[in-house]
């Protein structure tokens, strides 16, 4: 570092450790990390091209699809580095001795628990399937021969393979971004964890291995569906991600509000055995705040005869009957929800109070399915906490809205030490966060609006930009 200033390089002191042949331009991998054993392990990709073309994932004569394991702090005869004497091929004929474990396409990206040692592999894949490794002294983890746990394009082999600790399909997503096992103390649920993504698909997700009987339990991560590009961890364990932004600002902390979405959250909704019935009794009375407030509620959206206007988890459709009054014949209601049977429901209240002007749209958990510049008005009452990929579903939202539109946000206030503890276990956000995500989707703050009748809710108005 740098004598003037500890938090700076010296390029001065840069010096070339190792030099190997990259024969085509993808699967550069070398991703770095110093085990706790004092070794420096350098993560590298097969070479490039698709199908491992040259074979390096099962040849032991070159460095490529290799995890390599170095001794930075001595020099052999020739080398700027010396040779651990316990690496695995030290005197395998023919082998590279600087590989530690082999079989690797593309990996991105390597580190080290510092608890138990542990050296994990993320593993990009090419035709289905994204791996997680933890390395073994020696081991072969099987590409090309085999993707995942499966052979690959046919081949047939009896070489001993070591298994994924977990793998995923390309349903979840495409191109896995290995993070670090979760050491800090600012989020218990995540002790010991492996925190990993998805480039492609935008997800983060939460790892636990059971050491004892090997089984793993994974746990998706609250995100805001950006690219995931990498994490990084700072000197207290605490956890950051790097992603796309146009305003520069691509490195996120993960912190308690962020960690692991609530399991099943969405389920009772989801059933199919779901009474609509019994639920409207349990969300259309005076002691729900949206309910008790909901006149002071319209009068914050300000709808007028003509406007078009989205109810993004309308549920039983508390509002739609005032919505559908206020624009009046010539404007349009969209009651958008996730449950089949909200939405069959729906659709008999559209009936029986001649609801002419309201429209039902069933939507994704990544998608609110509306069509580009649609709606005036986007409604989100006490569902946002509900978004399990809630950057996806802004980022449709976004898309749905017309330029200048108003997006209208009512949601639980979530304050340790003051909020219910069936708040601070279900909503997974406080008011603050929520209003960061939703500007860093590119919606711009208007105001929040106080509603006499709200105690535990809140109710804040965005715009999207012209």
């Amino acid at each position: 570092m740098r004598d003037d200033d500890p938090n700076k390089a010296d390029p001065a002191s840069e010096e070339v450790l190792i030099t190997f042949e990259q024969p085509f331009e993808n699967h550069n991998g070398g991703s770095i990390t110093f085990g706790t054993d004092g070794f420096l392990y350098v993560g590298l990709g097969d070479g490039g091209s698709a199908n491992d073309p040259l074979g390096n994932g099962q040849n032991l004569a070159t460095l490529n699809g290799s995890v390599l394991r170095i001794d930075v702090d001595h020099k052999d005869e020739g080398l700027a580095y010396a040779i651990p004497s316990d690496n695995p091929f030290v005197d395998v004929e023919g082998a590279r001795p600087e590989i530690f474990a082999y079989g690797f396409r593309n990996i991105w990206q390597i580190s080290s628990d510092p608890t138990t040692g542990h050296i994990w592999v993320a593993d990009v894949g090419q035709d289905l399937w994204e791996e997680v490794n933890i390395v073994e002294r020696g081991g072969n983890y099987g590409w090309s021969i085999r993707e995942g746990t499966q052979p690959f394009s046919g081949v047939v082999s009896d070489a001993a393979t070591v298994d994924p600790v977990w793998v995923y399909d390309h349903r979840e997503g495409k191109s896995i971004t290995g993070g670090h096992v979760y050491r800090g103390t600012q989020i218990p649920a995540l002790e010991g964890c492996y925190v990993f993504g998805d480039y492609v698909s935008g997800r983060i997700w939460g790892l636990k291995l059971d050491a004892e009987t090997g089984t793993a339990e994974n746990r998706e991560i609250s995100w805001n569906g950006l690219p995931v590009y990498g994490f990084g961890v700072d000197e207290a364990g605490e956890m950051y991600v790097t992603t796309a932004s146009p305003s520069g600002q691509g490195v996120f902390r993960i912190v308690s509000d962020t960690s692991v979405v609530p399991a099943g959250i969405n389920d009772n909704f989801l059933d199919p055995d779901l009474d609509a019935e019994a639920w409207m009794k349990r969300f259309e009375v005076e002691s729900r705040e949206v309910f008790a407030g909901r006149v002071e509620v319209m009068e914050a959206l300000g709808l007028e005869p003509g406007d078009r206007i989205a109810d993004v988890g309308s549920g039983t459709g508390l509002y739609l009957s005032a919505f559908s009054q206020a624009v009046g014949e010539k404007g349009l209601v969209y009651a958008v929800d996730i449950s089949p049977k909200f939405i069959e429901f729906i659709r008999r209240r559209i009936v029986d109070e001649n609801l002419e002007n309201v429209r039902v749209v069933p939507s994704t958990e990544r998608s609110a399915s509306l069509s580009p510049e649609s709606v005036d008005h986007v409604f989100i009452c006490d569902t946002y906490h509900h978004f399990e990929l809630y950057g996806e579903m802004l980022d449709s939202i976004r898309e749905g809205l017309a330029p200048g539109g108003q997006l209208v946000v009512i949601d639980f206030e979530r304050i340790p030490g003051t909020s219910r503890d069936w708040l601070l276990t279900h909503v997974r956000a406080g008011k603050d966060q929520v209003r960061a995500e939703i500007e860093q989707a590119g919606f711009e703050f208007v105001e929040e609006v106080e509603v006499p009748a709200f105690e535990e809710n809140y109710l804040l108005r965005f715009r999207k930009p012209e």
